[in-house]
């Protein structure tokens, strides 16, 4: 459990350790401005944790990220983006709150400017982080700990003294794992493509990834209509919809790709934005043809394996499925297929039983 800091010169506090998986990088610099520069910001800036005895809050973040900034408020304190869909899960008005804000590199990309908000106990005396943004987009609880880590463990002059709980240790994602030997996942590119179609909504998006790997994972952002929104795409998705949007007013998409190895560990991540002249053209939407009885069996090729419903393979409908995680090796028979999206489908059942599974990619079926 966190620690509340006292709000004076002998403040403490006590921060979870975790591995520093983040892809962090500071960009100190000595520029340094306090906005409305009170006894609020100072008591923050003056606190130490219990964990970096030597280190107060304003060395480690003044020495961590450029151009730092400090101000205090009352007003509206966000929440976490704990569901990751770009957004405060909750926000709170009339909260005092000490607001820092800097520059630093996060996941390969330079330049990009944090914020993390501090809540002030004004009856208690105490303090606490409660809120991380990168670019605006807010973050999870787990980022904003293992940033106070980062930025505490890489300040000049301090050593940690707490040792990783091992609760949180269990609970740690493939990401902040740590071991002494290097991941052997790579990626060598990565391409966004826009297809453009003659039906739906005009443009659809793809994600293209080449290199040597077991699996990745992809946090995208993409502007459409003036707002910025975000998603994560896993290439587990890639089997069951290759396109992880579409719409024709978007105008600007980046992907951070991190590949991991066949132990899970992480491998170093990988930025790409798309080219705005990247667009392809999709063939139009076909009627169904009659394949005549067709024999094979499914191929999941490591990924999750989805049948579709009619109405989104053949009538631009909302993406349904029939049937989810189809079988390695499970025996199928079709006599129609469909092309849509870019992909040629085909309406399979077992037959073994005459289960019905739906429409399925063509790419992930091997026929007799």
């Amino acid at each position: 459990m966190k620690k509340r800091n006292k709000l004076s010169y002998l403040a403490t506090a006590a921060l979870v350790i975790l591995s520093a998986a983040l892809l962090l990088t500071g960009c100190s610099s000595a520029g340094n401005t306090d906005i409305l520069d009170d006894e609020h910001v100072q008591a923050v800036k003056n606190a130490i944790p219990d964990s970096y005895p030597n280190t107060t809050y304003g060395e480690a973040f003044n020495s961590f990220f450029g151009s730092p900034t400090w101000r205090y408020f009352v007003g509206t304190q966000n929440g976490p983006d704990e569901n990751e869909d770009g957004k405060p899960d909750y926000t709170r008005d009339n909260v005092d709150v000490v607001e820092f804000k800097g520059k630093c590199s996060y996941a390969g990309v330079d330049n990009v400017t944090a914020c993390v908000q501090f809540e002030l106990d004004m009856e208690a005396g105490t303090f606490e982080p409660v809120y991380l943004s990168m670019n605006d987009i807010p973050q999870n609880n787990l980022m904003l700990t293992g940033l106070m880590e980062k930025v505490f463990s890489e300040a000049p002059g301090t050593s940690g003294t707490q040792e990783e709980p091992k609760e949180q240790e269990e609970q740690s994602s493939p990401q902040t794992q740590s071991s002494d030997k290097p991941s052997s996942a790579n990626i060598t590119s990565a391409e966004i493509v826009g297809m453009y179609t003659d039906y739906a909504d005009g443009y659809m998006y793809k994600l293209n990834v080449y290199g040597n790997f077991s699996t990745w994972t992809a946090s995208i952002t993409y502007t459409a209509g003036g707002e910025n929104s975000s998603l994560t795409y896993t290439s587990g998705e890639v089997s069951s919809n290759p396109y992880f949007t579409s719409g024709s007013s978007i105008t600007g998409i980046t992907a951070t790709i991190t590949p991991y190895d066949e132990n899970g560990k992480a491998g170093q991540a990988y930025t790409t934005v798309w080219d705005v002249n990247r667009v392809e053209k999709l063939e139009g939407e076909p009627n169904n043809t009659d394949t005549g009885y067709m024999y094979g069996e499914i191929s999941t090729m490591g990924g999750n394996i989805v049948g579709y419903s009619t109405s989104y393979v053949c009538n631009n409908g909302a993406p349904e499925t029939v049937r989810t995680n189809l079988g390695d090796g499970w025996h199928v028979m079709s006599c129609n297929s469909h092309n849509s999206y870019g992909i040629t489908w085909y309406e399979l059942y077992d037959s073994d039983d005459g289960d019905y599974y739906g429409w399925v990619d063509g790419n992930y079926i091997i026929w007799y």
